[in-house]
């Protein structure tokens, strides 16, 4: 035989997805939503928007320079902890359902108004 063939059915890659893999590409589709409603806000100039990203910019950036990496680590760990025990809380009841994606969506909002901001104004 001359070459060597891929057999994707061998490989797995035609399988049916299962539960727990449609789950997941919901909350990627849920951040990727949030994010492009991030974009959006920034591109339509909204002083509200703009204002909160800018202090929240300003504040990221200044707080970086003046203190050490494991310091910023700790701090943002524990920013977050109560939305991740929320999170763990909320996703063993029939609560979690709705609240899960939601969590990935605000989180593609916040992420996709810095990005954005980052690129079209700070910059």
């Amino acid at each position: 035989m001359i070459g060597t063939t891929l057999n994707l059915k061998k490989r797995g890659f035609f399988k049916k997805p299962t539960a727990s893999e449609i789950i997941a590409v919901f909350v990627l589709f849920g951040y990727l939503i949030g994010f492009t409603i991030g974009l959006v806000l920034i591109c339509s100039k909204n002083k509200v928007f703009l204002d909160y990203i800018e202090e929240t910019f300003e504040l990221l950036y200044f707080q970086k320079n003046n203190e050490s990496f494991f310091k910023l680590l700790i701090l943002d760990y524990l920013k977050f902890l109560p939305l991740i025990f929320i999170t763990y809380a909320f996703g063993t009841s029939i609560i979690g359902c709705a609240f899960i994606p939601s969590v990935s969506i605000f989180k593609g909002t916040y992420d996709g108004l810095l990005i954005s901001y980052i690129y079209s104004f700070a910059g």
